[in-house]
């Protein structure tokens, strides 16, 4: 089972390492036992420019930027390391000197390669865009199932 991530998964999801992935599988009926998770250069471009400066967003897209460093440190694009027992991690370029104009397009069409390869090949993503897409491409998109959603503390009140 292929899982291609979008940058909101990577920025407002658990680590990659941190998701119980044959749960996850298990709770949007799907069969297997090992996640392929798979980034598409264009998600860790947008990592880059959103890591820039001083914002709740930046700060999240640096950490998503050090823990891919960090885990895919002496690896070739396509080349899966484990990150999990259950969850393998791999980037994935796009073809050779291809344009890149819209991000959710290229998170799809990388989907899309890998499912006309026969791999089975979810989209993770709470944008709703990415969805409605998804779907007009022969897609599923899914959510992280509400347990393995990182727990988000309570923004104070204003005049707290």
């Amino acid at each position: 089972m292929a899982i291609v991530y979008d940058t909101n998964a990577l920025n407002h999801w658990p680590r990659p390492d941190q998701v119980t992935w044959t749960k996850v599988l298990r709770e949007n009926v799907l069969e297997g036992k090992l996640a392929r998770l798979v980034i598409p250069l264009v998600v860790i471009d947008e990592l880059d420019q959103q890591k820039s400066g001083t914002n709740a967003l930046s700060d999240k897209a640096g950490k998503a930027i050090r823990f891919l460093e960090k885990t895919l440190d002496g690896t070739d694009p396509g080349q899966a390391v484990n990150v999990r027992d259950d969850a393998t991690l791999e980037v994935r370029l796009g073809p050779p000197g291809h344009q890149r104009d819209d991000t959710d397009m290229e998170i799809l069409l990388c989907a899309a390669e890998l499912d006309q390869l026969g791999v089975q090949t979810r989209v993770p993503s709470n944008d709703f865009g990415l969805h409605l897409r998804a779907r007009s491409m022969s897609l599923f998109p899914m959510r992280l199932p509400q347990a393995q959603q990182r727990k988000v503390s309570p923004s104070p009140s204003p005049g707290a």
